[in-house]
């Protein structure tokens, strides 16, 4: 069985977790770190903003190939699951469909739409219960380094995304809804500061979106990436 934990904070996704562990293992965890001492709990759990790579993925599906440590279930965690880069998540896609009965899968994710249709459309989802605070919502999102960069910065990152995306395809396409999720929180944020500001932030969304759509034809991505920027720096230029 696969199931989506939905919620954009961590903490709330972490607390049900333990739940959701306790009820799926018939034991009781007093903590996150109890939970991940139990040899029968396999997982990927590293900073929030950063890929989870194939190579990754590939580890965790080598650890629950043999039989639960004690019981008969084993469980599969991914706390930043929406942090997948589309490689890894068809990785995993191919074990979810031929999953046992002796393993469950549980995806942390901040929103469903993080991940692929495919594995959504496979998942039990779970919604928890939602307590909108606004600096939680900050502390989930895979934050961007880009918008805080000068231009030749941000074109020394983007070399590194395009050489990081040669060899793990959906690195940049990452790096484009973590951009796309923080200048969302942004435009939330400006709404207090009235509407000349929200469209500047609207405009920036508007730029990174093409840039998405784009970055899936025949394109050159280097160039794609460093025209965004350069588009995003005239914005926001408007500020001043």
């Amino acid at each position: 069985m696969t199931y989506l934990l939905i919620h954009h904070k961590v903490q709330k996704r972490r607390d049900h977790l333990l739940k959701m562990a306790e009820e799926l293992m018939s034991r009781q965890y007093n903590s996150i770190s109890d939970l991940l001492s139990d040899p029968d709990i396999h997982y990927i759990d590293h900073p929030q903003h950063v890929s989870i790579k194939l190579d990754e993925v590939k580890a965790l599906l080598k650890e629950i190939v043999y039989k639960p440590f004690s019981g008969n279930q084993q469980l599969a965690v991914i706390f930043h699951a929406h942090m997948l880069t589309v490689e890894a998540q068809n990785a995993l896609l191919k074990s979810l469909e031929e999953q046992t009965d002796a393993t469950s899968f549980l995806l942390l994710v901040n929103n469903e739409n993080s991940v692929l249709p495919t594995i959504v459309s496979r998942s039990n989802k779970v919604y928890v219960m939602d307590d909108p605070d606004k600096e939680d919502i900050l502390e989930d999102l895979p934050i961007s380094p880009l918008l805080d960069l000068s231009l030749i910065d941000q074109f020394n990152e983007i070399e590194k995304l395009v050489e990081s995306d040669k060899e793990e395809k959906g690195v940049i396409k990452t790096a484009l809804s973590s951009l796309l999720q923080q200048l969302r929180v942004e435009l939330q944020e400006s709404i207090a500061h009235g509407p000349e500001e929200m469209k500047i932030v609207n405009d920036q969304i508007k730029t990174v979106i093409v840039a998405s759509e784009r970055y899936d034809a025949n394109v050159n991505k280097k160039l794609l990436l460093e025209n965004m920027c350069l588009q995003l720096h005239r914005i926001r230029d408007r500020k001043g």
